[in-house]
């Protein structure tokens, strides 16, 4: 006896309306003799929810996915139904939801029901006796619902049969041309935005580019520019890598610490949209080995990386996908704190400050519950040391009481810590720490002249700070110092400095607090009110030829802000 259809029913818990109709589909399917796996029914006290519903997954014959507008928004539902279409099993997409216009990417070539037309149930039951009799195959061989069309249910149900050969190999001649299409602008932005040096060694040669799709599929991950990559051919050994047909496979061509590592220098270098890919291309790695806390510790590292060109689109896309790793798997809580730890530097980048605040109170509660033994004491220190400073940022320049503590503790534990770090040789640390003292003196005690004796302390080590984007920092610090003392010598000497590393590293600078408010702080635009001439800086060799980097928004609102912390932090 042909044991029983097993179907996975995906749904939106947050959903009352979806909810419903998952509790329906339950009846009616358990009444029909299918074997229906749902989390209320089949979930006990004590059992790890995520790995139990991967295997639930893995194991069923049809994924049903209970369609609404809360399922659309909810990523533990996209991880599901993203980790079904990589599984042999049939996904079965059932719409519940009229206000609901278009299906996501995964969903478009496949078939739908929509379950608020008259004879849902007999319809949904002559799709499920079908699959009962059809082979299990990849999703994207599921040809009886291959295509989206505006029959009645009745006439889509008779037409639920296999289709030709040669039909199904039309569609995926014409699904392929389009994934290439579409995916050409999307290549001219990568290879712009990482001048064409290779993720992976960190070779730039337009000749020699490839664009290689991050994830090896291009099949279940449409090809958007944050999941593009740029590899050389050397190392990319393959011309039809993005196009998913590429062998071998990444994690046998590349060790992912030693991306990561060079990553790592390529940052010191300055060189931020390589370091960012080379982190995302290590962060990928770990994953594929089963390293989840090792890939979200990279894709961290990624958004430092972003933090000096801001572009919000590429942090978005690694915020969330840091979110998607959270949600699936096991991660440490320590890579989920210095996660949420670095959003609120973001948010502060973008001068969002009320928000980078509550994320930061986030961070604080996230870094009090660590334990002792959590990983090694001194890089718990260390982190805990780099935390401080931005909590002591965001919280005193977004006017927030920071506790019953004044702004001279602040600067005391600063200093301390700046201290630690140059007796450690962390020299990029402690440049970082005097940079964030400077401008608590400055923007909240007004003492220009304690500000000036923090940059004079920290470019004293210049020589050994490879950090580009904080050298700047203090640079024009210094600037607008000897500006305000009228210091004509010590102003250009400072200025030219600042021009010359912004040359070879442009960024966008740190907000500043101005009487309205947060306000980007571009001196580029201001070089007139400096008092030098466009004849002076061409002698130096450091007129600016270019503008810094524009700022690319980050679009995210406030709620979707706080469901990526309370995902991110495990709230």
């Amino acid at each position: 006896m042909a044991r029983p259809l097993k179907i996975f029913v995906s749904y939106s818990r947050d959903d009352p309306s979806g909810s419903d109709w998952a509790e329906k589909l339950d009846c009616w399917l358990e009444h029909e003799g299918f074997d229906v796996w749902r989390d209320v029914s089949r979930l006990y006290a004590g059992e790890r929810w995520v790995p139990e519903i991967h295997r639930q997954i893995a194991e069923c014959d049809v994924f049903l996915a209970v369609i609404s507008a809360h399922y659309l928004e909810s990523y533990v539902c996209k991880a599901e139904y993203v980790f079904a279409f990589e599984k042999p099993g049939r996904v079965l997409p059932v719409l519940v939801d009229e206000t609901v216009r278009e299906l996501p990417f995964l969903f478009r070539p496949i078939q739908h029901l929509n379950l608020s037309e008259s004879n849902s149930r007999s319809t949904l039951l002559k799709c499920l006796e079908r699959f009962g009799s059809v082979p299990r195959g990849p999703p994207w061989k599921q040809a009886p619902w291959r295509q989206l069309t505006n029959v009645n249910q009745e006439d889509r149900a008779e037409r639920i049969v296999s289709q030709p050969a040669e039909t199904d190999a039309a569609l995926r001649e014409s699904a392929a041309r389009r994934r290439i299409e579409a995916s050409s602008s999307a290549k001219r932005i990568v290879l712009e935005r990482f001048e064409c040096e290779c993720a992976a060694c960190g070779q730039a040669s337009e000749l020699t580019a490839d664009v290689a799709h991050l994830y090896e599929d291009a099949t279940t991950h449409p090809p958007e520019p944050d999941r593009l990559i740029v590899l050389c051919s050397n190392c990319n050994q393959a011309e039809e890598r993005a196009k998913s047909r590429s062998k071998p496979p990444l994690l046998e061509l590349f060790s992912p610490g030693m991306v990561a590592e060079r990553a790592r220098q390529r940052y010191r270098l300055g060189r931020y949209g390589c370091a960012y890919q080379g982190h995302r291309l290590a962060a990928y790695l770990f994953e594929r080995q089963g390293s989840y806390s090792r890939a979200v510790e990279c894709l961290v590292e990624a958004i430092s990386s972003l933090r000096p060109v801001r572009w919000g689109d590429f942090l978005k896309a690694t915020l969330l996908e840091i979110e998607r790793l959270c949600c699936l798997h096991e991660v440490f809580p320590v890579q989920r704190w210095l996660c949420v730890d670095r959003f609120a530097l973001v948010l502060y980048d973008y001068r969002r400050w009320n928000e980078s605040a509550d994320v930061q109170s986030a961070s604080v509660i996230l870094r009090a519950e660590l334990g002792s033994d959590s990983y090694p004491k001194d890089e718990q220190k260390f982190d805990s040391a780099n935390s401080f400073r931005r909590e002591a940022l965001i919280k005193a320049c977004t006017v927030l009481q920071f506790g019953s503590r004044p702004l001279a503790m602040l600067l005391g534990r600063l200093l301390e810590d700046a201290k630690e770090f140059e007796r450690l040789k962390y020299f990029d640390a402690f440049a970082t720490n005097l940079d964030v003292a400077g401008k608590l003196s400055l923007k909240v005690g007004g003492n220009i002249e304690v500000a000036h004796k923090y940059s004079l302390r920290a470019l004293d080590k210049a020589h050994k700070i490879t950090h580009k984007w904080v050298l700047q920092e203090h640079y024009w610090r210094e600037t607008e110092y000897y500006l305000e003392k009228h210091d004509g010598d010590n102003k250009r000497r400072n200025m030219f400095e600042a021009l010359r590393i912004f040359r070879d590293h442009p960024v966008v600078l740190e907000p500043t607090l101005g009487a309205a408010g947060p306000v980007p702080h571009d001196p580029i635009k201001e070089i007139e009110r400096y008092g030098v001439t466009a004849e002076e800086l061409r002698e130096h060799g450091v007129f600016p030829s270019r503008n810094p980097p524009p700022e690319v928004p980050l679009q995210l609102n406030e709620a979707q802000i706080y469901q990526l912390v309370r995902n991110i932090g495990g709230k």
